[in-house]
């Protein structure tokens, strides 16, 4: 299957950690899907739930689609599963096709029988709370007003792990003299990446000598 990889996608964060959770599951570099998810890893933006546009496809929204120019279809995207004629797991090749997609963009994906299909979304709208994973309508910005606190410290927590992961990364692409230059030691930097982040900043440079 040949992907377009000039399409961008926006993912939020909560999708694109749950993508980095599925892409651990499946192993194998010829195993469609894993190229899909590595595909959307690699080349999407992302963004906090509260700022992705209303358009985007992301789990807890209601997407309506073509499949292969056919009839229009109207389904939950989620990543629990459900009733197929209402809703999309993420975790599947269409659910996952479609999302971080923008109306009119179109994406191959292999179905689960191995045929090629293309899928175009048409239109994005809210869905509604009934019948729906809570965690997911939480990260699309419908979760009611008195869940939306627990929510915010939750995501705080994951974006928090997620920046100390970046910061460790690029800490660890400087060599020595560099890191010394800036009073930081390698054995450090697990501890810099935490306190980089910290309230506050309790981290603070050595005094070169």
């Amino acid at each position: 299957m040949i992907i377009d990889h000039s399409l961008v996608t926006t993912l939020s964060t909560h999708d694109y950690s749950r993508l980095h959770a599925l892409k651990t599951t499946l192993t194998s570099s010829r195993h469609e899907m894993a190229g899909l998810v590595r595909r959307k890893l690699t080349s999407a933006i992302v963004m906090l739930p509260t700022d992705i546009p209303s358009h985007t496809a992301s789990s807890g929204k209601r997407v309506r689609f073509r499949v292969d120019g056919g009839v229009s279809l109207e389904r939950h995207l989620a990543w629990q599963g459900g009733d197929s004629s209402k809703v999309i797991s993420c975790s599947e090749p269409l659910g996952l096709a479609l999302l971080g997609l923008a109306p009119s963009q179109t994406l191959p994906f292999t179905d689960e029988s191995g045929r090629t299909r293309r899928v175009t979304l048409e239109d994005v709208s809210f869905a509604s709370a009934a019948g729906k994973d809570a965690a997911d309508l939480a990260c699309a910005g419908t979760a009611p007003a008195s869940d939306r606190p627990n929510f915010s410290q939750r995501l705080g927590r994951r974006m928090a792990k997620w920046l100390q992961g970046r910061a460790r990364t690029a800490l660890a692409g400087l060599n020595d003299s560099l890191l010394s230059d800036i009073g930081m030691k390698r054995s450090e930097l697990d501890s810099i990446a935490e306190a980089l982040l910290a309230p506050n900043g309790a981290f603070q440079p050595r005094e070169r000598k």
